[in-house]
C-alpha cells in the first residue's frame, strides 16, 4: 500500500528509505511535506531520529507512517 501526503503533516514520525530507496528504512521526523520535492514528483523533508541528519525523500520512499 503506497503512503499518500495526506497521510502525515510536520512532526509525524514515518519509516524512511534514504538514498533514493537503497539504504534500510530509518525512523525520521517529517519537517515539510511537497507536492514537488524535486523533479516534480512529491516528498518530504526530514531529519533522521537516531542521527539528527537532515534530509529529503520522494514519496515512494516511504514506507509507512508510524504516527500522525
Amino acid at each position: 500500500m503506497r503512503v499518500k501526503l495526506s497521510e502525515m503533516r510536520v512532526g509525524s514520525q514515518v519509516m524512511v528509505r534514504g538514498g533514493f530507496g537503497t539504504e534500510s528504512a530509518k525512523l525520521a521526523e517529517v519537517t515539510e511535506i511537497e507536492g514537488d520535492i524535486k523533479n516534480g514528483r512529491p516528498g518530504i523533508g526530514y531529519i533522521e531520529v537516531c542521527s539528527g541528519e537532515d534530509r529529503w525523500a520522494y514519496l515512494d520512499q516511504v514506507i509507512r507512517v508510524e504516527t500522525y
